[in-house]
């Protein structure tokens, strides 16, 4: 649960520090956390088809999506969304195949590895 507050929130909970308040958008963010926690736990518990699940993610993707746009907070710098990585460079197999550093030797010892064996 540490993990996921720390992921929602940006911030490592505490039990040392705990009167450190919460800003209101880090509130948000853990009550918008819990909700869509709730929401799938319901649908597992009382809806049985197979579509509920992905077509729930997909609403609410969309209506977070919607909201966050109009209340102008879909920018990264609010933290509801992950910053850019940058600009993605080109790869290529056959050149990472001929810049790699495996020898014949290597390729060969690692045959057995890449075939089914049954014990």
């Amino acid at each position: 649960m540490t993990g996921a507050v720390r992921m929602t929130t940006g911030r490592r909970p505490s039990l040392s520090r705990p009167r450190r308040h919460w800003t209101a958008i880090e509130t948000a963010k853990l009550a918008s956390a819990v909700a869509v926690l709730a929401v799938l736990l319901a649908l597992r518990r009382w809806i049985k088809s197979a579509i509920a699940m992905p077509a729930a993610l997909i609403a609410m993707w969309l209506v977070w999506a919607f909201a966050l746009r109009q209340l102008g907070l879909s920018d990264p710098e609010h933290g509801w969304y992950f910053h850019s990585l940058g600009a993605l460079s080109r790869w290529s197999p056959l050149e990472a195949a001929r810049t790699t550093h495996l020898t014949w030797a290597m390729t060969v010892q690692l045959v057995p590895e890449l075939l089914p064996w049954r014990s």
